[in-house]
């Protein structure tokens, strides 16, 4: 019985964290951690990813943080392509808002080297 009542427990810890991760990013696509460091989780329409999205999102981002080998995998791909598997999978891009507005220029000019990246 105890063991039972100690898997409902974290059973119900991990569908916290990941309904705390999930509804702000599906909803106003970050959290608050996100908000902070003016970063933006955006579907490929440049949208809110959703809720279903999110949820995968996020339980596929516990999966990596869960396991040692995985976080080293994700941090490789972040340094070399600039997005994690999991983002790939659910069809999600994280976004930098700079403190500093860009010029028409500058915006054209960054979405033409994020065009390359996904080409290579």
């Amino acid at each position: 019985m105890v063991y039972v009542q100690t898997g409902l427990i974290y059973g119900l810890n991990i569908l916290t964290v990941i309904l705390y991760f999930a509804l702000p990013t599906a909803l106003w696509k970050r959290t608050p951690g996100k908000f902070i460091l003016r970063l933006k989780v955006r579907d490929y329409r440049g949208k809110a990813p959703g809720i279903w999205r999110a949820l995968g999102r996020e339980t596929l981002k516990l999966l990596a943080i869960a396991c040692p080998l995985g976080m080293l995998f994700c941090l490789f791909q972040i340094l070399n392509c600039g997005s994690v598997w999991y983002d790939n999978l659910c069809g999600t891009d994280v976004d930098h808002s700079s403190f500093v507005k860009l010029t028409p220029a500058q915006k054209n000019w960054c979405k033409m080297m994020k065009q390359q990246q996904k080409q290579q």
